[in-house]
C-alpha cells in the first residue's frame, strides 16, 4: 500500500513493531495480576523483558522517523533488545528456585554461561581470522550481533530445561507454547543478521514486522496459563539426561575444536585441554548416575505414598469399623434406642452436660402394661413389634436433645435436659395417651396397649449430684403408677 514510499513503509513497520510489543507486554502484565502463587514473578519478569522490547522499538522508530536515519547497531536501542534476555532469564530462575530448590537454579545459571563463553568464543575465534563477511565490522558492533544470537540460544535453553527438566513449574503446553516463542525469535534473530550482513536489503523492512510474531506467541503462553487449571504435580519429575547433558557435551566439543585449531601447544597447555575432557566425562557419568538414582528414589517415593494411601484407607475403615461396633455396643439393635449400656458409661458426662445447663432434669420412666401377657399371648415376635413400634412414639414426641434408652426389657427411659417437672409430665401424659389410643395391628391383630409412666426431677443439677438418683426416682415413681392401677402417671 505504501507504493515504494520508504517512509510510509517504516512508519508502519515501527508501529506494528511498537503495538506488537507492547500488546504481548500487556497480555504477561495481566497474568502477572491475576496470578496468585510463585509462577507471577515468571510472568512479571518475562514482561519487563518484552516492555523493555518495547522501547527498543520506540527508539528505533526514533531513528527511522525523527532522525531519518538507519539506527546503529550500537545504538541506545541495543541495550534494551538485549536486555529482554537477563530479565526474561532472572524470571526462569526466580520460579525455579521457588518451585524446586535453588540448587536448581544456580545450576541453570553456570549451564548459561557455558553456552555464553562457548558460543563468544567461537564467534571471537572466527572474527579475529578475518572471515570476508567480517572484515568491515568492528569488534564492539560484532559483540552485539553475537549478543543476539547469545540471548536468544540462552533463553531457549533455559525454556527448554524448563520443559524438560522442572515440568512440574509450568503446565506442559504452557512451557511448550512459552519455548515455541523463544525458539522462533532466535530463528528470525539469526535470518536478520545473515540478511543485514550479506546486504539482504531489499525485503528487510518487510522482516522487521515479523518479530512481533515470537512476543505474541510468548504472551500466547500466558493466556493458555489463565484457562489451564493447574493440576497438582509430582515433588519428584524424572529430568531429560539430554537436556542437562548438552552443556558438557558443548565443552568437549569446544575443546576438541580449540585442539585441531590451535596451532602451537605447549605440554602444559595440551594437558589442561585433555584434563578438561575427561571432567566433562566425569562430571557427565555423575549426571547419569545420577538420574538413576533420582529414578530410584521417585519410583521409592511413589511405592511409598501407596502403601501410605494404603495404610491411611485401612485405618479409616477400621476406625469406621470401631465406630460402628461401638454404637451397636450401646444401641439397642430392636429399637434403634440407646441400652442400657450406654447410660451406665455416659451417666458422667450426662451429668457434665447438665450442670452446664444451669437448670433442671426430668425422667420418665416407662413400662408397658401386663406385656408379659402379650407375649404369652400373640408370641414375642408380636412383642417386639410392640416394643418398635412404641419406641417410634417416643421418638416423634421428644426434642433432639431428650436421650431415649430402652433400660430393660420392656422398659424405657427418657432423659429431659432443661425441663421441669410439670413440663416433663405433660410430656408423659402425651405419650401415655398416644400409645393408649394407637390401633397396635400386628398380623392381624388388634392389641390394646397402655403404658405406666414414673417422673422425676432434680431442681439444678450441681457438682455434687449425680443423676442416676433420678433415675431411681423416676423408677420409685413407676412403682407407684403401677400400684395404682397402671396406664397413668405419677410423679416423686
Amino acid at each position: 500500500m505504501s507504493k515504494e514510499n520508504i517512509y510510509i513503509q517504516k512508519l508502519a513497520s515501527d508501529l506494528l513493531g511498537i503495538s506488537g510489543s507492547f500488546i504481548a507486554f500487556i497480555v504477561l502484565f495481566n497474568v502477572y495480576r491475576n496470578t496468585v502463587k510463585s509462577e507471577r514473578y515468571y510472568w512479571f519478569f518475562l514482561s519487563l523483558g518484552i516492555f523493555s522490547y518495547t522501547i527498543a522499538e520506540m527508539c528505533r522508530a526514533y531513528y527511522d522517523l525523527i532522525l531519518k536515519t538507519e539506527a546503529p547497531i550500537l545504538g541506545i536501542h541495543s541495550i534494551f533488545y538485549l536486555l529482554q534476555y537477563p530479565l526474561s532469564l532472572f524470571g526462569i530462575l526466580y520460579i525455579i528456585s521457588k518451585r524446586r530448590n535453588k540448587m536448581t537454579s544456580l545450576k541453570l545459571f553456570f549451564d548459561n554461561l557455558i553456552i555464553f563463553t562457548m558460543v563468544f568464543t567461537l564467534a571471537l575465534y572466527y572474527h579475529n581470522m578475518k572471515v570476508s563477511f567480517l572484515n568491515s565490522m568492528d569488534l564492539r558492533s560484532f559483540s552485539v550481533i553475537m549478543g543476539y544470537i547469545i540471548k536468544n540460544l540462552n533463553l531457549f535453553f533455559s525454556v527448554l530445561f524448563l520443559y524438560f527438566a522442572v515440568r512440574e513449574v509450568l503446565p506442559k503446553k504452557v512451557a511448550y507454547i512459552g519455548a515455541s516463542g523463544f525458539l522462533l525469535e532466535t530463528v528470525m534473530d539469526v535470518i536478520y543478521i545473515y540478511m543485514d550482513v550479506f546486504g539482504i536489503t531489499k525485503s528487510l523492512i518487510y522482516y522487521k514486522t515479523m518479530w512481533i510474531l515470537p512476543l505474541l506467541v510468548i504472551a500466547f503462553s500466558g493466556e493458555i496459563f489463565e484457562d489451564v487449571e493447574m493440576i497438582p504435580r509430582r515433588k519428584y519429575r524424572r529430568e531429560n539426561v539430554s537436556v542437562i547433558l548438552s552443556a558438557y557435551i558443548g565443552i568437549v566439543i569446544f575443546l576438541i575444536v580449540t585442539i585441531l585449531k590451535a596451532k602451537k601447544m605447549d605440554v602444559i597447555f595440551l594437558g589442561f585441554l585433555i584434563t578438561g575432557v575427561f571432567i566433562a566425562i566425569r562430571q557427565s557419568l555423575t549426571v547419569i548416575e545420577n538420574y538413576r538414582l533420582v529414578n530410584l528414589l521417585i519410583q521409592s517415593n511413589e511405592e511409598l505414598k501407596i502403601n501410605k494411601m494404603e495404610l491411611e484407607n485401612a485405618n479409616k475403615e477400621l476406625q469406621r469399623f470401631y465406630r460402628v461396633k461401638d454404637m451397636e455396643s450401646k444401641t439397642d439393635f430392636l429399637t434403634g434406642l440407646y441400652n442400657r449400656r450406654y447410660i451406665d458409661e455416659k451417666i458422667e458426662e450426662i451429668s457434665l452436660k447438665c450442670q452446664g445447663l444451669k437448670n433442671n432434669i426430668s425422667v420418665l420412666m416407662l413400662d408397658i402394661d401386663h406385656f408379659k401377657g402379650i407375649n404369652d399371648t400373640y408370641g414375642h415376635g408380636v412383642g417386639d413389634m410392640i416394643l418398635k413400634e412404641i419406641s417410634k412414639i417416643m421418638k416423634n414426641n421428644t426434642r433432639s436433645d431428650d436421650i431415649l434408652i430402652r433400660f430393660g426389657g420392656e422398659e424405657f427411659v427418657c432423659l429431659l435436659p432443661n425441663t421441669d417437672v410439670n413440663t416433663a409430665k405433660k410430656i408423659a401424659e402425651r405419650l401415655r395417651s398416644q400409645v393408649e389410643n394407637n390401633n397396635f395391628r400386628v398380623w392381624n391383630f388388634d392389641i390394646s396397649v397402655t403404658i405406666s409412666i414414673g417422673v422425676s426431677q432434680i431442681d439444678e443439677i450441681s457438682k455434687n449430684s449425680d443423676i442416676s438418683s433420678v433415675i431411681i426416682e423416676a423408677d420409685k415413681a413407676l412403682y407407684e403408677a403401677k400400684k395404682c392401677g397402671r396406664n397413668r402417671v405419677a410423679c416423686m
